[in-house]
């Protein structure tokens, strides 16, 4: 048993070199933080306080390398994920409530104008719009609970229910799939300034 998880690690740990070796930086650096913290209390217990300082500067070096490492992965997790994913299913969520007229936000939008208009829209730092499609996968960020239409019922949307959310992009609407990040519909140029 033993031997055929030592297997399937190294099976995993082969396939994803790189991440694999991210991971083995952050925990290098974890463990970095962790050791330099204890020398800090030693020190401080032991009363000498210019090795105190000494250990105090190199702790917030090896927590900034450890802040940047974390940063790093992150960052190539979804720039190799900004892909259209095909595995979704689109039996999931169908667009036949356009057709429905209980639905009918264009026409609730040309009586209620100011509903609408919303203040320009904050991004995360460094966003620029993307004009994006359904089935794409975008970034947590884009889809955080500060992005989130709370009562879709306002704008005439459909309930989203289960782990799928109305978020604002811009001044479109996308629903989004929270667990995987996928886009399952679009609305553009939904609200106004």
């Amino acid at each position: 048993m033993r031997k055929a998880m030592i297997g399937v690690l190294m099976a995993s740990t082969l396939a994803t070199p790189a991440l694999a070796q991210s991971r083995d930086e952050i925990h290098q650096d974890r463990r970095e933080v962790i050791q330099g913290q204890r020398e800090v209390n030693r020190d401080l217990r032991r009363g000498d306080y210019g090795e105190a300082r000494r250990d105090a500067r190199e702790l917030r070096e090896d927590r900034r390398e450890l802040r940047e490492d974390r940063a790093d992965r992150r960052d190539n997790r979804w720039r190799r994920s900004d892909y259209v994913d095909r595995s979704w299913s689109r039996r999931a969520w169908t667009r036949d409530w356009r057709n429905n007229r209980v639905y009918d936000w264009h026409g609730y939008r040309d009586f209620n104008r100011r509903i609408f208009s919303m203040p320009a829209y904050v991004g995360p730092r460094g966003w620029t719009y993307r004009r994006y499609r359904a089935g794409v996968r975008i970034a947590p960020v884009f889809y955080s609970q500060r992005y989130w239409i709370s009562d879709p019922w306002r704008y005439r949307l459909p309930y989203a229910s289960g782990f799928t959310r109305w978020v604002r992009y811009g001044d479109d609407v996308l629903l989004i799939d929270t667990r995987r990040g996928i886009i399952l519909d679009i609305i553009p140029d939904f609200f106004w300034r």
